[in-house]
Protein backbone atom coordinates (compact mmCIF):
# COMPACT_ATOMS: atom_id res chain seq x y z
CA UNK A 1 0.00 0.00 0.00
CA UNK A 2 1.31 3.00 -0.72
CA UNK A 3 1.89 6.26 1.78
CA UNK A 4 -1.14 8.06 0.14
CA UNK A 5 -3.17 5.20 0.50
CA UNK A 6 -2.28 4.60 4.02
CA UNK A 7 -2.92 7.86 4.54
CA UNK A 8 -6.47 8.31 3.21
CA UNK A 9 -7.15 4.70 4.70
CA UNK A 10 -5.88 6.14 8.67
CA UNK A 11 -7.50 9.61 7.64
CA UNK A 12 -10.93 8.75 6.91
CA UNK A 13 -11.10 6.11 9.63
CA UNK A 14 -9.95 8.89 12.02
CA UNK A 15 -12.99 11.14 10.44
CA UNK A 16 -15.61 7.96 11.31
CA UNK A 17 -14.91 7.91 14.75
CA UNK A 18 -14.85 11.91 15.45
CA UNK A 19 -18.16 11.70 13.49
CA UNK A 20 -19.34 9.08 16.04
CA UNK A 21 -17.63 10.90 18.78
CA UNK A 22 -19.82 14.10 18.21
CA UNK A 23 -22.89 12.54 17.98
CA UNK A 24 -23.03 10.90 20.52
CA UNK A 25 -21.81 13.72 22.60
CA UNK A 26 -25.15 15.62 22.70
CA UNK A 27 -26.64 12.73 24.18
CA UNK A 28 -24.00 12.50 26.86
CA UNK A 29 -24.31 15.58 27.98
CA UNK A 30 -27.70 15.86 28.78
CA UNK A 31 -27.71 12.00 29.99
CA UNK A 32 -25.05 12.61 32.64
CA UNK A 33 -23.90 15.59 34.63
CA UNK A 34 -21.13 17.77 35.01
CA UNK A 35 -19.89 16.12 38.46
CA UNK A 36 -20.79 12.97 36.92
CA UNK A 37 -18.48 13.39 33.66
CA UNK A 38 -15.91 15.02 35.95
CA UNK A 39 -15.53 11.79 37.87
CA UNK A 40 -15.68 9.56 34.63
CA UNK A 41 -12.66 11.84 33.55
CA UNK A 42 -10.84 11.52 36.83
CA UNK A 43 -10.97 7.78 36.15
CA UNK A 44 -10.36 8.02 32.46
CA UNK A 45 -6.96 10.04 33.60
CA UNK A 46 -5.80 7.38 35.77
CA UNK A 47 -6.66 4.98 32.82
CA UNK A 48 -4.15 6.56 30.46
CA UNK A 49 -1.57 7.73 32.84
CA UNK A 50 -0.98 4.09 33.85
CA UNK A 51 -1.22 2.19 30.91
CA UNK A 52 1.76 4.52 29.38
CA UNK A 53 3.90 2.36 32.28
CA UNK A 54 1.97 -0.72 32.14
CA UNK A 55 3.90 -2.15 29.81
CA UNK A 56 6.86 -0.27 29.98
CA UNK A 57 6.68 1.15 26.89
CA UNK A 58 7.61 -2.00 24.82
CA UNK A 59 5.25 -1.95 22.47
CA UNK A 60 7.00 0.91 20.50
CA UNK A 61 9.63 -2.06 20.00
CA UNK A 62 7.79 -4.08 18.28
CA UNK A 63 8.11 -2.48 14.65
CA UNK A 64 11.54 -1.97 14.99
CA UNK A 65 12.13 -5.95 15.77
CA UNK A 66 13.11 -7.99 12.24
CA UNK A 67 12.81 -11.11 13.29
CA UNK A 68 9.14 -12.25 13.08
CA UNK A 69 9.16 -15.29 15.97
CA UNK A 70 11.01 -12.24 18.80
CA UNK A 71 8.32 -9.82 17.56
CA UNK A 72 5.60 -12.28 18.45
CA UNK A 73 7.72 -13.31 21.71
CA UNK A 74 8.07 -9.44 22.23
CA UNK A 75 3.80 -9.41 22.14
CA UNK A 76 3.70 -12.10 24.72
CA UNK A 77 5.72 -10.48 26.91
CA UNK A 78 4.00 -7.10 26.82
CA UNK A 79 0.94 -8.62 27.63
CA UNK A 80 2.36 -10.62 30.74
CA UNK A 81 3.94 -7.38 31.79
CA UNK A 82 0.34 -5.37 31.52
CA UNK A 83 -1.76 -8.02 33.35
CA UNK A 84 1.22 -7.76 36.08
CA UNK A 85 1.07 -4.39 36.40
CA UNK A 86 -2.61 -4.28 36.85
CA UNK A 87 -2.71 -7.05 39.23
CA UNK A 88 -0.14 -5.65 41.33
CA UNK A 89 -2.73 -2.19 41.41
CA UNK A 90 -5.75 -3.80 42.19
CA UNK A 91 -4.07 -5.72 44.79
CA UNK A 92 -2.51 -2.39 46.49
CA UNK A 93 -6.08 -1.25 46.81
CA UNK A 94 -7.12 -4.48 48.48
CA UNK A 95 -4.81 -4.27 50.77
CA UNK A 96 -3.89 -0.73 51.60
CA UNK A 97 -6.92 0.88 50.52
CA UNK A 98 -4.94 3.06 48.57
CA UNK A 99 -5.92 4.85 45.40
CA UNK A 100 -4.88 8.07 43.43
CA UNK A 101 -8.46 8.96 43.12
CA UNK A 102 -8.45 9.78 47.01
CA UNK A 103 -6.15 12.75 46.34
CA UNK A 104 -8.98 14.70 44.31
CA UNK A 105 -11.55 13.96 46.76
CA UNK A 106 -12.97 10.55 45.14
CA UNK A 107 -13.36 7.45 47.01
CA UNK A 108 -13.54 4.80 45.08
CA UNK A 109 -15.32 1.04 45.71
CA UNK A 110 -13.89 -2.09 44.70
CA UNK A 111 -16.24 -2.76 42.12
CA UNK A 112 -14.60 0.81 40.46
CA UNK A 113 -11.40 -0.48 41.21
CA UNK A 114 -12.17 -3.75 39.29
CA UNK A 115 -13.23 -1.67 36.73
CA UNK A 116 -10.52 0.67 36.46
CA UNK A 117 -7.97 -2.27 36.75
CA UNK A 118 -9.67 -3.81 33.46
CA UNK A 119 -9.72 -0.17 31.62
CA UNK A 120 -6.22 -0.06 32.12
CA UNK A 121 -5.69 -3.75 31.15
CA UNK A 122 -7.70 -3.35 27.99
CA UNK A 123 -6.31 -0.03 26.92
CA UNK A 124 -2.81 -1.30 26.91
CA UNK A 125 -4.20 -4.14 24.97
CA UNK A 126 -5.28 -2.12 22.59
CA UNK A 127 -2.46 -0.42 22.02
CA UNK A 128 0.39 -3.36 21.69
CA UNK A 129 -1.93 -4.96 19.10
CA UNK A 130 -2.03 -1.76 16.97
CA UNK A 131 2.03 -1.30 17.35
CA UNK A 132 1.79 -4.99 15.98
CA UNK A 133 -0.28 -3.90 13.06
CA UNK A 134 1.70 -0.68 12.31
CA UNK A 135 4.54 -3.81 12.02
CA UNK A 136 2.31 -5.98 10.20
CA UNK A 137 1.10 -2.23 7.79
CA UNK A 138 -2.73 -3.49 8.66
CA UNK A 139 -3.96 -0.11 8.39
CA UNK A 140 -7.31 -0.86 7.98
CA UNK A 141 -8.00 -2.55 11.15
CA UNK A 142 -5.97 0.47 13.06
CA UNK A 143 -8.65 2.90 11.41
CA UNK A 144 -12.13 0.48 12.08
CA UNK A 145 -11.43 -0.86 15.16
CA UNK A 146 -11.00 2.91 16.69
CA UNK A 147 -14.47 3.50 15.14
CA UNK A 148 -15.95 0.20 16.40
CA UNK A 149 -14.58 1.16 19.78
CA UNK A 150 -16.11 4.12 19.96
CA UNK A 151 -19.93 3.49 18.60
CA UNK A 152 -19.80 0.39 21.18
CA UNK A 153 -18.52 3.17 24.03
CA UNK A 154 -21.36 5.43 22.69
CA UNK A 155 -24.05 2.86 22.72
CA UNK A 156 -23.45 1.09 26.42
CA UNK A 157 -23.07 4.88 27.76
CA UNK A 158 -25.93 5.71 26.55
CA UNK A 159 -27.98 2.30 28.09
CA UNK A 160 -26.41 2.51 31.22
CA UNK A 161 -26.82 5.90 32.19
CA UNK A 162 -28.87 5.01 34.84
CA UNK A 163 -26.28 3.51 36.50
CA UNK A 164 -23.60 5.88 38.77
CA UNK A 165 -20.80 3.99 36.86
CA UNK A 166 -22.71 4.17 33.42
CA UNK A 167 -19.97 6.10 31.86
CA UNK A 168 -16.81 3.72 33.16
CA UNK A 169 -18.95 0.46 31.83
CA UNK A 170 -19.26 1.87 28.45
CA UNK A 171 -16.02 2.77 28.09
CA UNK A 172 -14.49 -0.38 29.27
CA UNK A 173 -17.24 -2.31 27.26
CA UNK A 174 -16.05 -0.50 24.20
CA UNK A 175 -12.64 -1.30 24.65
CA UNK A 176 -13.72 -4.88 24.87
CA UNK A 177 -15.12 -5.26 21.31
CA UNK A 178 -12.17 -3.30 20.07
CA UNK A 179 -9.94 -5.66 21.74
CA UNK A 180 -12.02 -8.73 20.74
CA UNK A 181 -11.36 -7.75 17.08
CA UNK A 182 -7.45 -6.97 17.08
CA UNK A 183 -7.24 -10.06 18.97
CA UNK A 184 -9.28 -12.12 16.48
CA UNK A 185 -7.13 -10.07 13.27
CA UNK A 186 -3.54 -10.99 15.10
CA UNK A 187 -4.62 -14.41 15.26
CA UNK A 188 -5.51 -15.06 11.73
CA UNK A 189 -1.76 -12.63 11.00
CA UNK A 190 0.15 -15.40 13.47
CA UNK A 191 1.51 -18.31 11.48
CA UNK A 192 2.85 -20.75 14.22
CA UNK A 193 2.63 -20.56 18.22
CA UNK A 194 4.67 -18.82 19.99
CA UNK A 195 7.57 -20.13 22.30
CA UNK A 196 8.43 -18.45 24.99
CA UNK A 197 11.08 -18.98 27.62
CA UNK A 198 12.65 -17.10 30.14
CA UNK A 199 15.99 -16.66 28.75
CA UNK A 200 13.67 -15.22 25.58
CA UNK A 201 12.05 -13.22 27.95
CA UNK A 202 15.60 -11.81 29.54
CA UNK A 203 17.00 -11.60 25.79
CA UNK A 204 14.16 -9.00 25.06
CA UNK A 205 14.33 -6.82 28.03
CA UNK A 206 18.10 -6.48 27.91
CA UNK A 207 17.81 -6.02 23.77
CA UNK A 208 14.89 -3.20 24.41
CA UNK A 209 15.85 -2.04 27.89
CA UNK A 210 16.16 2.01 26.42
CA UNK A 211 12.34 1.85 26.08
CA UNK A 212 12.03 0.75 29.88
CA UNK A 213 14.65 3.40 30.95
CA UNK A 214 13.72 6.79 28.49
CA UNK A 215 10.95 5.78 26.94
CA UNK A 216 9.01 4.71 29.53
CA UNK A 217 9.78 7.41 31.84
CA UNK A 218 9.24 10.12 29.33
CA UNK A 219 6.06 8.73 27.74
CA UNK A 220 4.41 8.75 31.56
CA UNK A 221 5.85 12.83 31.95
CA UNK A 222 4.63 13.43 28.03
CA UNK A 223 0.84 11.93 29.41
CA UNK A 224 0.77 13.63 33.04
CA UNK A 225 1.40 16.98 31.24
CA UNK A 226 -1.52 15.94 28.79
CA UNK A 227 -3.59 14.33 31.86
CA UNK A 228 -2.87 15.51 35.27
CA UNK A 229 -4.74 19.16 34.68
CA UNK A 230 -7.89 17.15 34.76
CA UNK A 231 -7.14 16.23 38.08
CA UNK A 232 -5.52 19.42 39.12
CA UNK A 233 -9.06 20.98 37.92
CA UNK A 234 -11.08 18.76 39.99
CA UNK A 235 -9.23 19.28 43.46
CA UNK A 236 -8.84 23.31 42.75
CA UNK A 237 -11.97 24.43 41.24
CA UNK A 238 -14.13 21.42 42.36
CA UNK A 239 -16.08 18.06 40.19
CA UNK A 240 -18.23 20.14 38.31
CA UNK A 241 -15.22 22.14 36.48
CA UNK A 242 -13.66 18.85 35.64
CA UNK A 243 -16.51 17.86 33.98
CA UNK A 244 -16.63 20.78 31.87
CA UNK A 245 -12.99 20.61 30.82
CA UNK A 246 -13.95 16.56 29.91
CA UNK A 247 -16.84 17.75 27.89
CA UNK A 248 -14.18 19.53 25.81
CA UNK A 249 -11.86 16.48 25.72
CA UNK A 250 -14.66 14.64 24.54
CA UNK A 251 -15.82 16.29 21.70
CA UNK A 252 -12.41 18.06 20.71
CA UNK A 253 -8.89 17.03 22.46
CA UNK A 254 -10.07 13.44 22.19
CA UNK A 255 -10.95 13.52 18.18
CA UNK A 256 -7.73 15.89 17.89
CA UNK A 257 -5.97 13.21 19.43
CA UNK A 258 -7.64 10.81 17.14
CA UNK A 259 -6.15 12.46 14.58
CA UNK A 260 -2.70 12.77 15.43
CA UNK A 261 -2.61 9.08 16.70
CA UNK A 262 -3.67 7.85 13.43
CA UNK A 263 -1.37 9.67 11.20
CA UNK A 264 1.32 9.04 14.08
CA UNK A 265 0.62 5.53 13.62
CA UNK A 266 1.95 5.76 10.24
CA UNK A 267 4.85 7.97 10.47
CA UNK A 268 5.90 5.85 13.22
CA UNK A 269 5.94 3.19 10.69
CA UNK A 270 7.15 4.59 7.51
CA UNK A 271 10.10 6.15 10.19
CA UNK A 272 11.52 3.33 11.45
CA UNK A 273 11.56 1.33 8.43
CA UNK A 274 13.77 3.72 6.73
CA UNK A 275 15.37 6.36 9.04
CA UNK A 276 18.82 4.57 8.97
CA UNK A 277 19.32 4.31 5.08
CA UNK A 278 16.58 6.86 3.93
CA UNK A 279 16.43 10.17 6.46
CA UNK A 280 15.55 11.77 3.20
CA UNK A 281 12.38 10.27 2.64
CA UNK A 282 11.50 10.30 6.09
CA UNK A 283 12.58 14.71 6.40
CA UNK A 284 10.17 14.69 3.51
CA UNK A 285 7.34 13.29 4.97
CA UNK A 286 7.93 14.70 8.42
CA UNK A 287 7.27 18.44 6.62
CA UNK A 288 4.49 17.31 4.60
CA UNK A 289 2.40 16.38 7.19
CA UNK A 290 3.16 19.04 9.23
CA UNK A 291 2.17 21.84 6.71
CA UNK A 292 -1.10 19.80 5.19
CA UNK A 293 -2.40 19.10 8.85
CA UNK A 294 -1.34 23.12 9.30
CA UNK A 295 -3.22 24.25 6.43
CA UNK A 296 -6.41 21.72 7.25
CA UNK A 297 -6.79 22.37 11.06
CA UNK A 298 -6.47 26.02 10.49
CA UNK A 299 -9.68 27.22 9.77
CA UNK A 300 -11.88 24.83 12.18
CA UNK A 301 -9.76 26.30 15.15
CA UNK A 302 -10.54 29.63 13.81
CA UNK A 303 -13.93 28.95 13.73
CA UNK A 304 -13.93 27.04 17.16
CA UNK A 305 -12.37 29.82 19.27
CA UNK A 306 -14.45 32.53 17.09
CA UNK A 307 -17.96 30.92 18.20
CA UNK A 308 -17.93 27.85 20.77
CA UNK A 309 -18.92 30.25 23.81
CA UNK A 310 -22.73 30.39 21.50
CA UNK A 311 -22.36 26.67 19.79
CA UNK A 312 -21.78 24.76 23.01
CA UNK A 313 -25.12 25.95 24.90
CA UNK A 314 -27.08 25.25 21.68
CA UNK A 315 -25.65 21.81 20.81
CA UNK A 316 -25.09 20.01 24.33
CA UNK A 317 -27.37 22.20 26.45
CA UNK A 318 -27.39 25.63 28.82
CA UNK A 319 -25.57 24.08 31.64
CA UNK A 320 -22.31 23.52 29.20
CA UNK A 321 -21.40 27.08 28.27
CA UNK A 322 -18.70 27.49 30.79
CA UNK A 323 -17.45 24.41 28.17
CA UNK A 324 -17.87 26.64 25.19
CA UNK A 325 -15.62 29.46 27.20
CA UNK A 326 -13.16 26.67 27.82
CA UNK A 327 -12.67 25.82 24.37
CA UNK A 328 -12.07 28.95 23.36
CA UNK A 329 -9.55 29.51 25.72
CA UNK A 330 -7.90 26.55 24.70
CA UNK A 331 -7.88 26.86 21.13
CA UNK A 332 -3.72 27.30 20.76
CA UNK A 333 -3.16 24.06 22.44
CA UNK A 334 -5.84 22.70 20.37
CA UNK A 335 -3.99 23.99 17.15
CA UNK A 336 -0.47 22.85 17.99
CA UNK A 337 -1.82 19.39 19.44
CA UNK A 338 -3.19 18.78 15.86
CA UNK A 339 -0.73 19.68 13.59
CA UNK A 340 2.68 19.01 15.63
CA UNK A 341 1.45 15.76 17.63
CA UNK A 342 1.26 13.62 14.90
CA UNK A 343 5.13 13.81 14.49
CA UNK A 344 5.78 14.04 18.02
CA UNK A 345 7.56 10.67 18.05
CA UNK A 346 10.67 11.87 15.90
CA UNK A 347 12.73 11.69 18.89
CA UNK A 348 12.26 8.63 19.60
CA UNK A 349 12.69 6.60 15.80
CA UNK A 350 16.00 8.69 16.20
CA UNK A 351 17.74 7.53 19.35
CA UNK A 352 16.92 10.59 21.07
CA UNK A 353 15.17 9.05 24.47
CA UNK A 354 16.81 10.84 26.83
CA UNK A 355 16.25 14.87 24.75
CA UNK A 356 12.79 13.73 24.97
CA UNK A 357 12.47 12.42 28.47
CA UNK A 358 14.52 16.07 29.45
CA UNK A 359 11.40 18.25 27.04
CA UNK A 360 8.83 16.29 28.99
CA UNK A 361 10.14 16.84 32.47
CA UNK A 362 10.45 20.80 31.23
CA UNK A 363 6.70 20.51 30.48
CA UNK A 364 4.92 19.03 33.53
CA UNK A 365 7.25 21.04 35.70
CA UNK A 366 5.72 24.29 33.77
CA UNK A 367 2.37 22.87 34.40
CA UNK A 368 2.54 21.81 38.11
CA UNK A 369 4.21 25.32 38.18
CA UNK A 370 0.91 27.04 36.95
CA UNK A 371 -2.03 25.18 38.30
CA UNK A 372 0.04 25.89 41.71
CA UNK A 373 0.38 29.43 41.61
CA UNK A 374 -2.68 30.38 39.43
CA UNK A 375 -5.71 29.34 41.13
CA UNK A 376 -8.06 32.44 41.76
CA UNK A 377 -9.33 32.12 37.80
CA UNK A 378 -10.51 28.69 36.33
CA UNK A 379 -10.28 30.06 32.87
CA UNK A 380 -6.72 32.03 33.24
CA UNK A 381 -5.35 28.99 34.73
CA UNK A 382 -6.54 27.23 31.50
CA UNK A 383 -4.91 29.73 29.15
CA UNK A 384 -1.65 29.85 30.82
CA UNK A 385 -1.67 25.82 30.67
CA UNK A 386 -2.17 26.14 26.62
CA UNK A 387 0.06 28.53 26.23
CA UNK A 388 2.65 26.14 27.92
CA UNK A 389 1.76 23.06 25.83
CA UNK A 390 1.56 25.31 22.74
CA UNK A 391 5.23 25.94 23.34
CA UNK A 392 6.52 22.76 23.80
CA UNK A 393 4.65 21.45 21.04
CA UNK A 394 6.98 23.31 18.51
CA UNK A 395 9.74 23.04 20.44
CA UNK A 396 9.90 18.96 20.33
CA UNK A 397 8.69 19.54 16.58
CA UNK A 398 11.65 22.23 15.49
CA UNK A 399 13.91 19.60 17.47
CA UNK A 400 12.75 17.08 15.51
CA UNK A 401 13.26 18.64 11.92
CA UNK A 402 16.88 19.63 13.77
CA UNK A 403 18.03 16.05 14.25
CA UNK A 404 16.71 14.96 10.58
CA UNK A 405 18.71 17.83 8.95
CA UNK A 406 22.00 16.63 11.02
CA UNK A 407 21.34 12.88 9.33
CA UNK A 408 20.88 14.14 5.95
CA UNK A 409 23.73 15.82 5.96
CA UNK A 410 25.75 13.06 7.59
CA UNK A 411 24.16 10.60 5.01
CA UNK A 412 24.34 12.61 2.21
CA UNK A 413 22.02 12.14 -0.87
CA UNK A 414 21.92 8.24 -1.42
CA UNK A 415 18.01 7.48 -0.13
CA UNK A 416 16.61 9.22 -3.26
Amino acid sequence: MSARKILVTLFSGNVLAQLIMMAFAPIISRLYSETEMGIYAAYVTVIAITVKIASLSLEKAIPLEQDTKLARQLLRLNFMIVWLACAILLGIYMVFDWSILRFVGINPNVFSMLLLSLGIAFTSMIQIYNYQNMALEQYRTLSLTKSMQLMGTGVLQSMLSFRSTGLLLGDIGGKLLSLLVLQHVSRKARLEKVVFSWADMMFLLRKYRNFMLFSAPSGLVNTLALQVPQLFIIAIFATAAGGQYALVQRVILVPISLLSISIAQFFYSFATKRIANQPGQVYRMYMQITWKLCVVMFLPVLLLAMFSPVVFPFVFGANWREAGELAQTLSMLFFTQAVFGATSQILYVTNKQKLQMILELCKLASIIGVFMIMQADFLQTMLFYSVIISFFNVVVWYLGRRTLVKLLNGVGKNDE
